[in-house]
Order: C-alpha cells, then sequence, then structure tokens
C-alpha cells in the first residue's frame, strides 16, 4: 500500500526527502558518520555510560548562550582535540547556526549563522583536520541553491564558500587527506523530483593551497561537477583510495531504480570522474550514505511502499559495481554498520505503515545474506491483534538514526537513539535481542544519531548536544593522538600538562595518560592466547 504521510514524507512534502570494521580503510578525514571516510571504522575503549548524568548539555553548560535554539536528533557532531562542532536548526526568530562548543566545559567556543534548513535538513558538519577547517552544506529555503562552507576551526571566520546549483537535504561533505598537495571535498546537492533532466550532482571541491604544477586550484574552487541524472538525498559519499561511492533515490516521483554510483576524486574534470554506475532495479532507492568496507560497498534503500520487509540491504563489490546480494530490510537513511567478522547492523524503520524503528543484524555469507536477528520482531509480545505496536517489542533505533559501534574488551556495543518515544540504547551485538545483557545501558534522555569522540558519546537531543563521559584526552603534544609521546612529553613539562583540566597539574594527570595507554593492556594479553 502506498505511505501516506509519516516522518519521512512530512519533510520532505510527501515526497522524498548516515562503523564500522572491515580490513584496512584509506586514510580520510571524517565528519558525522562512523569514523572514517569509507563509514566503516569503529572506536575503541570503555563505552562512557549514558545511564550516568552527563559532562554536560549544551546550552544549559554556557549559561551566556540563548536556550531557545532548535535541534534534530538525526543530526550529528564533529569532534576535534578542542571542540564539538553542531548545528542548530531555525526555530522562531533563532536562526540555523554552527557552533563550536568547548570540549572539556560545554562552554560555547563561536558560533555561525546558516541559511535556513531546506525540508528539515540534518546536514551534519565534518572537519578537514589538515587545512583546520570545519565543513558544512546548508540550503537556502526559496533560492534553489545550496553553499558548502569551510569555517576555521579555531576563528568560526569563513575560509571558503562555494554556491551550488541546488539545496542541500541531509547530506554531509566529505574530505579526503590521502591525495597529497591535492585532497578534495565533496558532497552531494538534493533533487527529490526528478522526473528526467541532470538531476542531482557530485561536487568535487578542492580544499588544499595553490600549487602549479601539482594543484592548479585556489580552495573552494569546483574542480568538477557530475551530474547523476536521478534523484538524490541525503547522499553523503563514502571514499577509499581515491574513490567516492554515492546512491541514488531513483525516480524519485515514482521510487523505482536507485544506482550507485563510482567517482574518481583524482579526476581533472567530469568527462574522466565517472567510474561506474549500477542500477539495482526495483521499488526503492538510496536516501542515505553508503559503507566502503573489505573491496565491497553497502546501502540500505528506501521503499514507500510495503511493510517492514519491503526495503533492501544491497551490497555490491567496490571493483566494478556488480551486485553480490540483496536481502530484504524495513527502510532506512542510515549507513550500514559493517563489522569485520562479516556482520552488518542497520537502524530502520518508522512508526507505522506496517513498520517499526529496529535494529537488524546480518551475516555477509559473501555471495548472499542472512538475517541473524531482528529487535523488534524477535521480541514482539501480540495483544492479539496482529499489529506490532508500541510496548509490544523492544524498541530501540529508527530510519533516521545512525548508531555508532565500539569495541571494548571482546565485546561489539552499539548505541543509538529511540525513535519516536525518546531515549538512547546501548546494546551487546554478541547476544540477541531476547538475551539477558542484551540491552547494556539505556538513557531516558531523548537522543538520536551517536557520535563517539575522544572517549566520550555525543547525542544530539531535543534540548540541545549532551557529552557522556569524562571529556578527557591525553593528547599533551598536540599532535592529535594519544601515545606513549605525550607520556613523555608531560615529564618534560611540555605541552598540555593539565590532562584532567581541572586546574591543577600533578601526578594525577600523569596516572590519566598511564591508565589511557594501558586501557587495553589486559584483553590484548588476553586475545594473544585464544585459539
Amino acid at each position: 500500500m502506498r505511505e501516506g504521510v509519516d516522518g519521512l514524507a512530512v519533510r520532505e512534502l510527501l515526497v522524498m526527502i548516515l562503523v564500522m570494521v572491515a580490513g584496512p580503510t584509506a586514510r580520510a578525514q571524517h565528519g558525522e558518520i562512523g569514523s572514517d571516510a569509507g563509514r566503516t571504522r569503529p572506536t575503541h575503549g570503555p563505552t562512557p555510560l549514558v545511564s550516568a548524568d552527563p559532562a554536560w548539555v549544551f546550552p544549559a553548560s554556557d549559561p551566556g548562550v540563548p536556550q531557545v535554539l532548535g535541534w534534530d536528533p538525526a543530526s550529528r557532531v564533529a569532534v576535534d582535540a578542542e571542540r564539538v562542532y553542531a548545528v542548530s536548526t531555525q526555530l522562531g526568530s533563532e536562526p540555523s547556526r554552527l557552533l563550536a562548543i568547548d570540549r572539556a566545559s560545554g562552554t560555547l567556543a563561536w558560533w555561525a549563522e546558516l541559511p535556513d534548513a531546506v525540508f528539515d535538513s540534518w546536514s551534519s558538519p565534518t572537519l578537514d583536520r589538515s587545512n583546520g577547517t570545519v565543513l558544512i552544506a546548508a540550503g537556502a529555503p526559496g533560492s534553489g541553491g545550496g553553499t558548502l562552507f569551510a569555517f576555521g576551526a579555531v576563528s568560526g571566520s569563513v575560509v571558503w564558500q562555494v554556491v551550488l546549483s541546488r539545496d542541500v537535504v541531509n547530506a554531509s561533505p566529505v574530505v579526503t587527506d590521502d591525495l597529497g598537495p591535492a585532497d578534495r571535498a565533496v558532497i552531494v546537492d538534493y533533487e527529490g523530483f526528478y522526473q528526467g533532466g541532470s538531476g542531482a550532482a557530485v561536487v568535487c571541491i578542492n580544499v588544499d593551497a595553490f600549487d602549479a604544477q601539482l594543484n592548479p586550484h585556489e580552495p573552494g574552487d569546483v574542480v568538477w561537477s557530475v551530474d547523476l541524472h536521478d534523484g538524490a538525498s541525503g547522499a553523503t559519499p563514502a571514499y577509499e583510495g581515491g574513490l567516492l561511492y554515492v546512491g541514488t533515490t531513483g525516480d524519485a516521483l515514482f521510487g523505482t531504480d536507485g544506482r550507485v554510483v563510482c567517482l574518481d576524486a583524482r579526476a581533472a574534470d567530469a568527462l574522466s570522474a565517472v567510474v561506474w554506475d549500477t542500477n539495482i532495479g526495483g521499488n526503492d532507492g538510496f536516501y542515505g550514505g553508503l559503507a566502503r568496507a573489505g573491496g565491497s560497498v553497502f546501502g540500505v534503500t528506501y521503499d514507500f511502499f510495503g511493510g517492514d520487509r519491503s526495503s533492501r540491504l544491497v551490497k555490491l563489490r567496490a571493483s566494478d559495481g556488480a551486485v553480490q546480494w540483496s536481502v530484504a530490510s524495513d527502510r532506512s537513511s542510515t549507513v550500514p554498520v559493517v563489522l569485520a567478522d562479516g556482520r552488518v547492523l542497520v537502524s530502520a524503520g518508522i512508526e507505522g505503515f506496517g513498520s517499526v524503528p529496529r535494529l537488524t543484524l546480518y551475516r555477509d555469507m559473501e555471495g548472499s545474506a542472512v538475517e541473524l536477528w531482528d529487535s523488534a520482531s524477535d521480541t514482539w509480545q501480540d495483544d492479539g491483534d496482529g499489529i506490532m505496536e508500541p510496548g509490544e517489542y523492544l524498541r530501540v533505533g529508527g530510519w533516521s538514526y545512525q548508531p555508532s559501534v565500539r569495541l571494548e574488551r571482546g565485546r561489539t556495543l552499539a548505541a543509538v537513539g529511540r525513535l519516536g518515544t525518546g531515549g538512547i540504547s546501548v546494546v551487546d551485538l554478541e547476544l540477541m535481542p531476547t538475551d539477558s545483557g542484551f540491552l547494556v545501558d539505556t538513557s531516558d534522555l531523548s537522543g538520536g544519531s551517536i557520535s563517539h569522540g575522544f572517549q566520550t558519546c555525543y547525542v544530539v537531543t531535543y534540548d540541545g548536544v549532551a557529552a557522556f563521559g569524562v571529556p578527557v584526552w591525553p593528547d599533551v603534544n598536540g599532535d592529535l593522538c594519544a601515545d606513549g609521546s605525550d607520556l613523555r612529553a608531560w615529564h618534560r613539562g611540555i605541552g598540555r600538562l593539565d590532562v584532567e583540566l581541572d586546574g591543577d597539574v600533578d601526578a594525577q594527570d600523569a596516572a590519566t595518560i598511564e591508565a589511557y595507554l594501558r586501557r587495553n593492556e589486559l584483553w590484548d594479553m588476553l586475545a594473544g592466547r585464544r585459539p
């Protein structure tokens, strides 16, 4: 049956509108989805307790900031050693803003006004660490065109900006850092009413300094733009080794024939940029980003027809785009979480139209895939009417809520918000949803997509940005890494000596560094002895 008005349709006027281990991945800079540009790398170490009080919740943590700000829990933050970068949405007279929040104190470092979001877009920031900028794509209601901004991460001033020919909805840029002196930012704009023509575009922009021989472009110059001749929404690219992977919605008017397109970020022009182009067929398309992992590309579709298995999890071969398998899934705009052992986690589902919020875990069998468990179906206790209703199943995840995965002493834990009822859940992927201990931790604080950074868990709530855990990072020498060199620097009295950020430099700071460096020592020793 054709859907009526649901969360997705409201966002886009009834039409259309982002992990984590998979072997070696190319270096690249990342933002709100996953922890690398392939959207595949997990974080490591203890998972902060979301059931505990947050270290801070911004803007309540800063009395000098107006408390009336809008927030979309589907949005994610970007994090560096100093700041957390988040986007507030327009609310009343308050415009949309990019905010830089001090990571230790939860106070405002700077903010910059943005164009108001188009179709309630939840586009999130991305860091260009090499050039010290934070990138955000924003629409411009009424103009028909969005802008990709690069702000100075320290100053908050505009370093460069590119006006696009179309709006941007739900998509975030990817920034490479493995192309020498010629790194690029790539953004996919929005086309939700595609009925033929050029459709959405993939826009490749230079971010590095001009070099007459190696990089004849100024920062902010458009190197190439490729028309997709298709619809696109939320199409945050995945990237690895010079190649980009973008999913399309297909014909947005009818919701058919989504495609996956591979492009070369190193190309000099649009004519040489497209590597391969695969039509996956069917009555569905991609409304979110893809994952590049272990020689493959993974994506989840969104089908506006049918029930809770009308959409698909799809795997393609990265080298040529050949479809390896597809398996039934609930509808989603999130990025699949691909684990090193062949499991794939999907957050999907809405409330209504035969669908419910859920997490589903699959096993990649190379040439096929099987469903291992489903958090909603496996825990459903029907009241006799044959309808899956709130209170009858374990509610976790949802179509727009991106999970974050952490490896912690032999356990694989996924944190994600609970669509509809609010709250945050942490689950153990080594267990079944019906097992005792599957639900590791929970919070009633409203939450959506989860971001981990520097041993802290960040979530955008309806009240602001919450930081769980102690926002301490033992990067003494300022190289954005925490390793033995930081302990040596501390003992030499060089660098950021107040590791605990308590105003005192004492032996406890050194102990904090040592504890961090040895956090996985026992597990590493035991793992080496396992058969």
